[in-house]
């Protein structure tokens, strides 16, 4: 009785190898060793120039300055304190406000390469419409 459980299982441990190497050979063996189709990228990979680049980059560039009054408000924070725990506290936000720049720069960096020429302009604010009044 021990003999034919090791056997069936020495059968399905045979089977399952033959049969995935099986599945994996059906898989490659497709190819006869030149793509279909180029794996080259295509030259077009630059996104076009949006509507409102202008008024994106100016809130983009807003926002670094901000974010550059920010971390210099916390670095002068930082250095007049005198309790541990409050200046790590500092020191992290200030990683934090440098990794946000970081990626800000990156976001001016990349619409001033997208839209080369266009100049910021400031965000339209936003204007309370008047209520109507039903007659």
């Amino acid at each position: 009785m021990h003999l034919s459980k090791y056997a069936v299982a020495a059968l399905t441990a045979g089977t399952l190898t033959l049969g995935t190497a099986g599945v994996a050979f059906a898989a490659t063996s497709g190819t006869s060793g030149s793509p279909s189709t180029p794996s080259t990228p295509s030259t077009n990979t630059i996104k076009a120039c949006p509507a409102d680049a202008s008024t994106r980059l100016g809130r983009v560039e807003q926002r670094d300055t901000n974010l550059k009054a920010r971390i210099a408000r916390v670095t002068a924070a930082e250095s007049t304190v005198t309790k541990p725990m409050r200046k790590a506290r500092l020191e992290a936000r200030a990683e934090r406000l440098q990794a946000r720049e970081t990626i800000v720069d990156a976001r001016v960096q990349g619409l001033e390469t997208r839209c080369p020429g266009v100049t910021p302009t400031a965000p339209a604010a936003a204007s309370p419409t008047p209520p109507t009044t039903a007659s």
